[in-house]
């Protein structure tokens, strides 16, 4: 068998004692919550039925616009439609 030149990482993972095994996987570990950001140091807390308040907002702010929108069309009389020559 023809050997190459030898390399200085030829180890075999099961060659390194345990600590060592444990110590690499915490810091994979901890580098993996880093970039998924799975537990900031200040966590974010999600308000209960934060969905369904933004819902009604959006309605309560819909309903507003298309009231303004109908009492300046009251006021000016018909819309403007810049269209017609």
């Amino acid at each position: 068998m023809i050997e190459g030149p030898a390399r200085g990482n030829d180890r075999d993972p099961g060659d390194e004692p345990q600590e060592d095994r444990v110590e690499h996987l915490k810091n994979l570990l901890a580098g993996a919550r880093q970039v998924l950001v799975l537990n900031p140091a200040d966590a974010y807390i999600r308000p209960r039925g934060g969905f369904a308040q933004d819902a009604e907002a959006l309605r309560g702010d819909s309903r507003r616009v298309a009231a303004d929108l109908n009492r300046a069309t009251k006021t000016h009389g018909q819309p403007v439609d810049h269209r017609k020559a």
